[in-house]
Formats: structure tokens, sequence, C-alpha cells
């Protein structure tokens, strides 16, 4: 999501760091420094930069709020294209760098203290409301719902279980599940594709290992290495996160795709948000209840089952948010 940074010039080394962060969480933060080119007219540019962005962070401090300049200009452009919004759309948000006063005509929208603990995180459910309204997902109260992330042995009882408890789609055994919108965010942070799910709170790979398949053990140490999107904290899911993933068929992609010039088999039970012939059937971490074989979930045809260690499976990496 494009979020533009509205600041003073003697606040620039606290938004740096506020934009480092920013760009960490997958957002695509917009610092005049790092966005204009040279040459460029900054006057022309930065009116239309907050006119494209999706969120507005207007950084204040006892300086800035009291300084005369284009900061001022910033905020006006900001209110104007707030007045275009439908009403109660989160799109300009102040936060507090320190303890300072609140401008007037700032005072309607609630603000977040980023020099006190939590203010960040107050910051980020605020960036992460305003990009499942994006996403036009139905809103979701209170935190993600939050799936178990660490690996164990998993019965097939306990499979059926969780699957039916956590109301999942899955042919067999929950075929009215699936009840549960997830507003899939699609973001691109370094050139790479990653899907943000704000019920779960996690972060996917949007494709994965495509045509490559890999054993139990390969696809641990696939992940353990990987650097994708700039986070190394991936992970192999467990069968909770993973089977969050599958859909009904009319949500999914199409029975069967071109990749290139081939025609293959489509991953109907998996989200568009997603890549198309991507990952058709990934591993998970968890075991079963020997430890021969392990849980993989097939996306072709919305199941889940055992193989042995040895099966050659996609691999789809997740982290949480």
């Amino acid at each position: 999501m494009l979020v533009f940074l509205c600041h003073s010039s003697g606040d620039k080394p606290a938004v740096r760091e506020l934009c480092r962060r920013l760009a960490a969480e997958g957002h695509e933060p917009w610092l005049d420094e790092q966005r204009l080119l040279p040459g460029q007219d900054w006057q022309l540019e930065i009116p239309k930069a907050i006119h494209q962005s999706q969120a507005v962070v207007l950084c204040l401090s006892r300086a800035s709020v009291s300084k005369e300049g284009y900061l001022q200009k910033e905020i006006k452009y900001a209110l104007d294209v707030v007045d275009e919004k439908p009403e109660g759309t989160i799109f300009l948000i102040p936060v507090k760098l320190e303890e300072c006063e609140v401008p007037g005509r700032l005072l309607k929208w609630q603000w977040a203290n980023l020099y006190e603990q939590g203010g960040y995180e107050r910051l980020k459910l605020a960036l992460g409301a305003r990009a499942q309204s994006i996403a036009g997902g139905a809103a979701t109260e209170g935190p993600p719902r939050r799936l178990r992330s660490e690996g164990c042995a998993v019965s097939a009882a306990r499979a059926k279980s969780m699957v039916v408890v956590n109301d999942f789609y899955c042919r067999g055994w929950s075929e009215g599940g699936g009840r549960i919108k997830h507003p899939y965010e699609t973001r691109a942070v370094e050139d790479a594709l990653v899907v943000v799910d704000h019920v779960t709170g996690l972060m996917w790979q949007r494709g994965g290992s495509e045509r490559e398949c890999f054993t139990f053990q390969e696809a641990a140490e696939c992940v353990r290495g990987l650097n994708f999107a700039g986070f190394r904290d991936w992970r192999v899911p467990t069968l909770e996160e993973a089977m969050s993933l599958m859909t009904a068929e009319e949500n999914g992609m199409p029975d069967e795709v071109m990749s290139g010039s081939e025609r293959v088999k489509g991953v109907m039970h998996l989200d568009r948000a997603f890549e198309k012939w991507a990952t058709p059937f990934i591993w998970t971490a968890d075991l079963a209840d020997s430890p021969e074989r392990a849980w993989v979930v097939y996306f072709w045809n919305a199941v889940c089952k055992t193989e042995v260690l040895a099966y050659n499976a996609h691999v789809k990496a997740v982290r949480s948010v």
C-alpha cells in the first residue's frame, strides 16, 4: 500500500526510521528524498503523490506544528483529498513523533503517539484497516485469528476436528465450510509479490516453489534459508495455516490455465489472489501419527492427507505479520 509520509524537514531522522519500518512491513512509503528524481518539479510531484497514495501519515513534532512553510501546504493537499473520500475512510493518520499540540484542523482525527510503547502498533492497525477496506473485504473485529504456527504431530482425527472447528473448506470433511471471508491484499515488496491475509495475520508467497518440488526435509531446509521480499523469518506452514487458504471452487482458479504455451491443471481451491498455476499441493510442517509421514494440502481437489517424507511436493512459505 502506498503511504505518503508528510513531515517537516527537521524531523528527517525519525521519519527515515518510520519509512524503514513501514517498508519492512510490506508497505510502499513515499518519502521525498527517496522518491523524487533530480530534475523533477517537487511542487508538482508531491500533490500528485498525495492524490495517488492510499494513506497519508502526518508526522507531528513541536517544531513542525508551529513552522510555516511547505508542510502546511502538504496538509492542505491531504485535507482536500480527504474531502473526496467516503465518510469514515481511514486516509489521513496523524502521528506524534514527540509530545506536542495537534493543530486544531486535525483534531477530528485520532492520532498515534509513536514515542510511546504501543504507538507504532496502533499505526499498523490503522494501516491494516485501510488496506483491508481497499481490498474490499468484510471488516473484522479485534485482532487477527491466530493459528498454530509451530509444527507438531497431528492425527487424522485431530486434523478433521481442526478443519471443522475452524470452518475451513475441505472436501469430504467440511464441504459447508469456508464461510469466513479473507480480505487478501497483494503487495509488491522489493519486486517480490506477497499476499497478506488480514483475517489470520499471515503473509504468504504469492507464488512459491512453482514447478519445483521437494521432499519434506528439503522443504524445511529451503525455507530456513529463504530471503524473500526483504524478510528472513519465513517458515513452512502448519496444517492449520495451509488449510486456511482452501476455498470453494467458485472462488478459486479455473480448472485449466495456460503456463506459457502449456496448458496445465488449475489450482481450483486456492483464491485468485495467488498465482494461478503455482503450488497445487504443498508440504506442511506437521507430521502424522507416524514419524515417517507428514501432512500435505492439495488445492487441486480440496483435501489434505499424509504422504511419506520422501514424497515430492511444492512449498509456499508463510510468515506472521
